[in-house]
C-alpha cells in the first residue's frame, strides 16, 4: 500500500462560508490512469436480480474503470442505500457493491414487482455522522474477516439521530431528507452552495480539507482534478449543508464565518497527511486496487490505491 503522494500534498488558501472553510488540496506527485466518475460515467447501478438489502449491482459497459465513492448515496430502487467502500469497477464488468440501507421505512409491499431496479446516481453524499458510523462498522467487520458488512441497526440509529438533530421529517426515515431540509429552510446555505458549485474546483486541485472554525472535520482527496470535479457538487452540499451553528437560528450572511477564523494551512496539511502517521490495515479492493483503513479516537480514514497512485482518500474527524 503506497500513500506516499499524501506526503507531497500541498494546501492552498481556503474559501470560508457560514463557518465552514474549504482548503484546496493538491497532489503534484500522484499518477493514476484515466478513471471515469459521476452520473455521466456510463455506470449503471441497480438491484440484484433477487434484491438484497446489503448489495447492489454496478455494471460498467465502457472501456474505462469507473469510480464509486464510499458514502455515495444511491436513491430509488427498493430503498435508498450508500456505498460501504470506494470501488473501482473494472471495464466491461459487473461488480456487486456492499451497501447500507439509509431508508428504514421502505421495502416490500404491494406493487414492488414493478419498482424500478435502477438507482439514481446524482453523486450526493450520506451525512458525515452516518458515514462515520458505517465506516467504523465496516472496519470492525474487516478485522473479523467478515468483509464489508455493517451493523444495519446502528446505521439506522445514526440516520434517525441526524434527522432529529436537523428537525427533518421523513415518512420512510430517509437520510436524504436531512440534506434537503437544511437547504430548504436556510436560504444562505442554498446561496453559498450554489456559488461554490458554480465555481467548481480550482485547476489542478485534487481535494479539500474541511474545517469548522479551527476544527478540522474532514479531508476528501481524489487522484485527479477530474474525479474531484465529478463529486464536487455532492461534497460541497454535504459539508455546507450542516455548518457548525446551523441549529442556532437563521444565518446572518453568506460570507460571514460567524465562529472563528479558520486554522492555518499548516494545520490543514497536517490533517491531509495524518493517515500516513497511523497504523494501517489493508485489504484487496472490492473492484480494482487495494483498500487501506486507519482509525483512532478522533479519526476514521479510508483510501483506495491503484498500483502506485492514490485514487481516493477520505478522513472524517469526530472532534
Amino acid at each position: 500500500m503506497n500513500l506516499s503522494s499524501l506526503e507531497t500534498a500541498a494546501v492552498g488558501q481556503p474559501i470560508t462560508r457560514l463557518g465552514v472553510s474549504l482548503f484546496p488540496v493538491y497532489l503534484p506527485a500522484n499518477r493514476i490512469p484515466r478513471i471515469a466518475a459521476g452520473k455521466d460515467s456510463g455506470l449503471v447501478v441497480g438491484e440484484l436480480d433477487s434484491p438484497s438489502v446489503p448489495r447492489l449491482k454496478a455494471e460498467n459497459p465502457t472501456d474505462t474503470p469507473i469510480l464509486v465513492l464510499e458514502g455515495e448515496h444511491f436513491l430509488g430502487g427498493w430503498q435508498n442505500r450508500t456505498a460501504n467502500a470506494t470501488v473501482l469497477v473494472p471495464p466491461r464488468s459487473t461488480v456487486e457493491i456492499p451497501v447500507t440501507c439509509l431508508e428504514a421505512g421502505r421495502w416490500g409491499g404491494p406493487g414492488d414487482a414493478n419498482r424500478p431496479a435502477r438507482m439514481s446516481r446524482e453523486t450526493t453524499m450520506a451525512p458525515n455522522a452516518v458515514r462515520r458510523s458505517i465506516r467504523a462498522s465496516v472496519s470492525a467487520s474487516l478485522q473479523r474477516r467478515r468483509g464489508h458488512r455493517v451493523d444495519q441497526g446502528a446505521a439506522w440509529r445514526a440516520v434517525e439521530t441526524e434527522l432529529r438533530r436537523r428537525g427533518a421529517e421523513s415518512r420512510t426515515a430517509a437520510a436524504h431528507a436531512a440534506e434537503q431540509v437544511s437547504f430548504r429552510r436556510h436560504r444562505p446555505l442554498r446561496q453559498a452552495a450554489d456559488e461554490l458549485v458554480a465555481r467548481g474546483p480550482l485547476p489542478r486541485q485534487s481535494g479539500v480539507a474541511v474545517t469548522h472554525g479551527r476544527l478540522v472535520k474532514a479531508v476528501e482527496i481524489f487522484g485527479s482534478n477530474a474525479l474531484l470535479r465529478a463529486y464536487w457538487r455532492g461534497l460541497v452540499r454535504a459539508h455546507l449543508g450542516n455548518p457548525p451553528d446551523l441549529q442556532r437560528g437563521p444565518a446572518r450572511g453568506v460570507g460571514d464565518s460567524r465562529i472563528t477564523a479558520p486554522p492555518s494551512a499548516e494545520r490543514a496539511l497536517w490533517a491531509v497527511r495524518r493517515m500516513t502517521r497511523m497504523p494501517i490495515s489493508t485489504t484487496a479492493g472490492v473492484g480494482l486496487g487495494a483498500e487501506a483503513r486507519a482509525r483512532d479516537d478522533v479519526l476514521a480514514a479510508v483510501a483506495l490505491t491503484l498500483d502506485e497512485g492514490l485514487v481516493h482518500q477520505s478522513a472524517l474527524f469526530s472532534a
